[in-house]
């Protein structure tokens, strides 16, 4: 019979404490592995009544239970009797002290009969709801707070040798809309570098999978997030957005008008536009009003202006004329009344009846004499850095030369009668800001991102019988460090034993794949192939029986390398077929590839905007654990790809055959079995029961996929149990190694000496091509290297 305890807080934390209860009712305790596999469900979660005497060593854990009008008096730290049914009270059940089931008691009554009080409880087994515990909450309500840091050439520089945050985060380069390519549109030349907003910072994933658990309650074990391999595994911090979200800087807009017309000769200087008048704002004090009258840039970024002016010359011979100036030089002219032409100064010709969008030259007024009305739209994309200065400055002559301030009417900042210029859109920064890396972050629930690494990876999510934690690693890992335990006594020999082939639990076909793309080398592969980009498939033709499908399908995007168009540069291309930027990306996870030096020289921008350069060590990242990769590196595909970018070997370490192959070799090797049978279990073998734990029955070893027992019964189980299968290849002939001097692939540890160049049918199993030579002998090579879609 299991004991009940209930948890008490001590000085050096808590402790359990046991409870008796009146008959030991059954208690049916069901354990399934797909519980524990699939993050999204409980595992072994159950309810049960009982009832306790109400001693006085559980009155001192539950309180006044039994007295439902006492109140505390302000000095006691006890709970009006009222208050009490609706606790939760830890607790767990367990035998000889150890707590096996944790979870809570809820008090439904309190039973008096004479002297004899009773309190009837149901004890809620807490099978940890990994979904219900993250939630609905997505990655950007993460709290990454530990991760602010400026946007500056010294953070991202580093960020490269892995001194900002430890490597945490890390600096790279995609193409968010950009649609570089060389030399019509190159992403820098040797005097406009980079914009330093213009790269892409990346987030360790193991970052991401710590705060999701502490933001949840949760803690977890495990030595493969803690690897240097899952380490070097980062996601892009990219929402869809050409620069990097910051810290709200606040309302960075501002609009200022001419209080009052003016009238006459006027020598150049700063038109005195003020926010102060009707329609005016500034509500972040970038505007001056007295003297300098200018807008002072708060950050280096794009910036949309609107300039509106009224005018009036009588006299053919006045003139009124009006500039753009940035820190105290002109840089256009927005009026010159001088001018007949349609056009002059290589500007083009302006339409006094609508507004013109700003095409990389300034607009201006070609027309001589009379009253107008302008409006020019000079930006979507002004480029201005941190601290820039912009003025209007006008010059008039003559009486009849005016410039409108409001006129007859107030003045009012956009109305047609006020000169006015207004900062309608202050774009995002490319340098000098702090970076909030929770706004940059895809649109994905933090439970979806867990559920893709499980996917990708294989993934065991097991309580580790510690309150809210998990032992998380790979199938083949968490398997491996199983204990073994003999079972042959165990099992009752006058019960029913059934014994089968897996067929019932396999599928036709099991198809491993990413979400489908949003890029366009993804529609093209899409299209063209009608599958998505590194996905793989079984299909177990041989069994006439496997029925249905299975698809494992992520929640992420793959990340598809290819080169910017005339360069060497190997990028994510974040765009659609027509060339813009994708508007909500997909969230993916590259690998760091490191600073490398083989692509050529690029160009970068430092804080005050100006190009330094050239350098040669450029930051890599990739799905593919090394630059150039070979056969021995790591691919995140599932499947084997031909690349879009230079390998030496297609990496035989996809996902599929790192993590899943073992998997689906247990279900469908021809010896694979499944056992179904009653066995002696007591409470000494729930004490020592793991997932991981192999059991001996009848010459081989087992592991449960199922058990059913009453806790308090007669101390049997039955059980589902696979057949451990020993450790094999999918192959008679297994890749080895490369030689990249004749593009070879070695089989079985041979050497160039003595060299295995295996078999047609294991070299396509694993994904390569067989070239048949009569000269030179048949061979195994590597998949050449796709043309990439333009």
């Amino acid at each position: 019979m299991l004991n009940l305890y209930l948890r008490n807080t001590t000085a050096s934390g808590f402790a359990y404490f046991r409870h008796d209860y009146y008959k030991a009712e059954p208690i049916n305790y069901a354990l399934r592995f797909s519980d524990v596999q699939n993050i999204q469900a409980p595992a072994g979660s159950f309810t049960q009544a009982m009832s306790l005497p109400l001693t006085d060593s559980l009155k001192s854990r539950l309180g006044f239970i039994d007295k439902p009008g006492y109140i505390p008096s302000n000095d006691e730290n006890g709970e009006s009797g009222t208050t009490l049914f609706k606790k939760k009270y830890p607790a767990a059940l367990g035998t000889k002290g150890n707590p096996v089931i944790l979870g809570y008691i809820q008090v439904k009554s309190v039973v008096t009969t004479g002297p004899r009080k009773d309190v009837e409880v149901v004890f809620f087994s807490d099978g940890i709801n990994m979904t219900k515990a993250v939630g609905d909450k997505m990655l950007t309500d993460l709290d990454l707070s530990d991760y602010e840091h400026e946007l500056n050439l010294v953070n991202i520089s580093q960020s490269w040798i892995g001194l900002l945050f430890s490597g945490d985060v890390r600096y790279g380069l995609i193409d968010k809309g950009f649609n570089w390519s060389l030399p019509d549109n190159p992403p820098w030349t040797s005097d406009d570098g980079l914009w330093q907003g213009e790269l892409t910072p990346y987030i360790r994933a193991r970052c991401l999978v710590d705060q999701i658990f502490e933001d949840a309650g949760l803690t977890y074990l495990s030595d493969f997030f803690d690897s240097t391999d899952f380490g070097n595994i980062y996601l892009p911090a990219y929402n869809g957005n050409a620069s990097i979200n910051v810290l709200d800087e606040g309302d960075q807009t501002s609009g200022a008008g001419l209080d009052g017309d003016t009238t006459g000769t006027t020598a150049l200087n700063v038109l005195q536009l003020v926010d102060s008048i009707s329609g005016g704002s500034d509500p972040s004090s970038n505007w001056t009003n007295a003297t300098t009258y200018k807008y002072t840039c708060p950050f280096t970024g794009y910036y949309d202006m609107t300039f509106s002016c009224k005018w009036e010359t009588t006299d053919p011979a006045h003139f009124v004329k009006i500039y753009l100036y940035k820190n105290g030089s002109s840089i256009g002219t927005l009026v010159d009344t001088t001018q007949t032409s349609a056009t002059f100064a290589g500007f083009p010709a302006f339409s006094n009846s609508g507004q013109l969008v700003w095409d990389g030259t300034l607009l201006q007024s070609a027309s001589n004499g009379g009253a107008l009305d302008n409006k020019y739209v000079l930006g979507q994309g002004f480029l201005f850095e941190a601290g820039d200065e912009i003025q209007i400055y006008r010059e008039t002559n003559g009486i009849s030369a005016k410039i409108y301030g409001g006129g007859t009417g107030t003045p009012t900042v956009g109305d047609a009668f006020t000169t006015s210029i207004v900062f309608s859109n202050v774009g995002a920064p490319l340098s000098g800001q702090d970076v909030d890396l929770s706004t940059n972050m895809p649109e994905l629930k933090q439970v979806d991102f867990l559920l893709s690494l499980q996917k990708m990876f294989n993934l065991v999510f097991i309580p580790s019988g510690i309150e809210n934690e998990f032992i998380v690693e790979p199938w083949d890992d968490y398997f491996d460090t199983g204990t073994q335990i003999d079972w042959s006594s165990k099992v009752i020999r006058d019960k029913s034993i059934t014994l089968r082939p897996t067929t019932d639990i396999q599928f036709k076909e099991y198809e491993w794949t990413y979400r489908e793309g949003l890029d366009f080398i993804s529609d093209a592969v899409e299209n063209n192939l009608n599958r998505v980009y590194g996905a793989f498939k079984v299909l177990d033709s041989g069994n006439d029986f496997a029925t249905g499908d299975k698809k494992l399908e992520t929640n992420v995007g793959n990340y598809i390398l290819s080169l910017i168009p005339g360069s060497s540069f190997p990028i994510h291309r974040s765009l659609q077929t027509d060339g813009s930027g994708i508007e909500n990306p997909l969230a993916m996870l590259a690998y760091w590839g490191g600073l490398v030096t083989s692509f050529g020289e690029y160009y970068l921008r430092n804080d005050v905007g100006t190009t330094v350069g050239p350098s040669t060590q450029f930051p890599l990242f990739s799905p593919y654990s090394a630059n150039n990769p070979t056969l021995t590196d790591r691919d995140l595909n599932f499947g084997m790809e031909a690349a879009f970018v230079p390998q030496q070997c297609n990496p035989l370490n996809t996902l599929y055959y790192t993590y899943w192959k073992d998997y689906i070799r247990e279900l469908y090797a021809e010896s694979s079995r499944i056992l179904e049978c009653t066995v002696i279990f007591d409470n000494f073998d729930l004490l020592q029961f793991n997932w991981n734990n192999k059991y001996y029955i009848d010459d081989a070893l087992w592991r449960v996929l199922e058990l059913n027992t009453d806790l308090n019964g007669n101390g049997t189980a039955t059980v589902k149990l696979l057949k451990v299968q020993d450790a094999s290849v999918d192959c008679e002939d297994t890749p080895t190694s490369y030689l990249p001097l004749s593009n070879t692939i070695l089989f079985n540890n041979s050497t160039p000496a003595s060299p295995d160049y295996g078999s047609k049918e294991c070299c396509i199993k694993y994904g390569y091509r067989y070239e048949l030579n009569r000269n030179t002998g048949n061979r195994c090579r590597p998949r050449n290297q796709q043309t990439q879609p333009q």
